[in-house]
Order: C-alpha cells, then structure tokens, then sequence
C-alpha cells in the first residue's frame, strides 16, 4: 500500500497540467523550495512580504511548469517505491515507474500541521545511447558525441535543422496534425492537455512536424521564447516517453549566454535522438517499454 505523501505527487502534476498555480503550490513545503527559485534570500517564506511571496510563488509555478518530469509522475504508473535515508526532510523515497525502471525519482517530503508537503523532487535517467551500437563494445561507453549535464548525466549533441516529414503522410493528415499541434500549445491548461493526447496516439507520425516547428523558434534568451519551445518540448515527451530537462534561469540569475547554449544543447538533443529512433520506434518503445496507445487495456469478461 502506498505512503499517502506520495499522493501529492499526483496532485502536483494535474495541478501543472491544467494551469492550476493554486493547487501545484499548495503540495509544497514553500520554505523548501525558496532557496531554489531565490538562492540568495535566507528567510522563511512567512517573513516574506506580500509582494515578495506573490513574486516568489509565480516564479516557482513557472518553473515547476518548465521542469521536465514534474508532471510526468502518477502513483498510478508507479512500479517501485523504497524507503531512502533521510537526508534534512522527514521522509523520502526512491520511486520507479512502469516503463522506466532505469530512470529513478528521489523525493522527499516535510510533516507540515500533521500532513505531508513535497520538499525536493530530482530524477536520474540514464545516459542516451546509440542504438546502432555494437555488442562488442565496452560497456557503459557510449557511442558518438555526446554533452556532459551539470546533473551528472550526458545527452545528445544534436543540430537543429529541418527534418524529412514521416513517410506517407498525406496532406490531409498533415495538416490535422498541425490544427492538433496549435491546441496543444494553446494556454489553456485542459485543452493543451487532451490535445497532446491525441498526439499521443498517433505514435512517431507528429514528431517531424512539432521538430520542425522548433527550427522557427530559435532560442533568443526571451521568457516567451522559451515558453514556445518549452510547449513543443512538452509534446515530443508525451509522444516519446523520453525525459527532457530545459535548464531554467533562477530567480534573479544572470546566467545569460551560457544558459542559453545549455538550453539551446538540451532542445538539440531531440533531433540527435529523432536521428537514431526516429527509423526504429518499434526498437524505442521496447528499449523504453512505451506502450501502444491505441491499445486497449484488457477487460473483464462476462461469466
């Protein structure tokens, strides 16, 4: 039987799919997250002024909203929980999810007035790998170029440019597909949602266009930008399965072009990884354990 913290985890990521900053903030332990968002601000979240927590909340939504993984977890899709060492919060845990058993989510709640607030939520995926690459080969070391994340992890060195659309796609699905893409950046919350569903289930097919919309909307250091490509990032992690990780500017930063290049890496990293599986989504969906979409659960039978 799971922990019942573990249900603001679920809580937090219909909250982020469907807008609802009220609701995503109230799963959290705020003091936890503060350093986070405002790194240089030593106070507790209570002594905060009215004006500088409304400011603090909004910048956590976004950026809660612009981290992969957030709103990919359910308990419903979870696989293994196991008790970690506590480590400064009352409680964590080490959680796998169906279908990415490799890929581990360490999160850790705080008691708050006899209930549970989520403190730290991180994720550990494993490296991207070439899966052309030869049985021979030494474990571990991956084939091709690759780009060191400041997670520890690696991803792949891509270039954005415009890919070949899917193969015998008609004109008449193709722009079905676009209708579908414009919902599912749209900015309600709902409506974006059910859209990248129906992406969903149409497998690899939308993947070339929604990239080829990435190659008009050059990152230029711009929230709004960002916001673009984050929506389109969005969608090919829906479709794919696969863990995408925009790094975001903390409250205050001035990272300036070396955020960029790094934001720049992480969206490049689509196209080097469409090269590789884009012609063997059967062997992705079974490296991934991606299920089909259009298949149907199994059912109880009448008696």
């Amino acid at each position: 039987m799971e922990h019942p913290a573990l249900r603001r985890l679920t809580y937090l990521g219909r909250a982020l799919h469907n807008s609802n900053r009220q609701v995503a903030l109230n799963q959290l332990d705020l003091d936890s997250w503060l350093p986070i968002v405002m790194p240089n601000e030593s106070r507790k979240f209570a002594l905060l002024s009215g004006t500088q927590r409304n400011q603090f909340q909004d910048s956590l939504f976004v950026w809660l909203g612009q981290k992969a993984g957030f709103d990919r977890f359910s308990v419903d899709s979870l696989a293994h929980a196991s008790y970690r060492e506590q480590t400064g919060h009352d409680l964590a845990f080490e959680l796998h999810t169906k279908g990415e058993l490799d890929t581990r989510w360490l999160v850790s709640f705080n008691r708050t007035n006899d209930d549970w607030k989520l403190s730290s939520f991180t994720f550990e995926f494993p490296a991207e790998t070439d899966p052309d690459s030869s049985s021979d080969e030494v474990p571990g070391k991956p084939k091709g170029p690759y780009i060191e994340t400041e997670l520890g992890g690696r991803i792949l060195a891509g270039t954005i440019a415009k890919v070949p659309a899917w193969p015998g796609l008609s004109s008449t699905e193709a722009t079905s597909i676009e209708v579908t893409i414009d919902l599912a950046v749209a900015e309600n919350g709902l409506e974006s949602k059910l859209a990248r569903e129906e992406l969903k289930k149409l497998g690899p097919k939308p993947i070339p266009q929604v990239l080829n919309r990435i190659v008009l909307l050059p990152l230029d250091g711009s929230d709004d930008r960002l916001g673009e490509v984050a929506a389109l990032d969005r969608i090919l992690q829906t479709i794919s399965g696969r863990v995408s990780t925009i790094p975001m500017r903390t409250f205050g930063g001035s990272e300036g072009q070396d955020l960029l290049a790094k934001q720049t890496n992480a969206i490049a990293a689509w196209f080097a990884w469409w090269k590789l599986w884009g012609k063997n989504w059967k062997g992705w969906r079974e490296k991934t354990g991606l299920p089909d979409p259009n298949e149907r659960p199994p059912g109880r039978t009448r008696g």
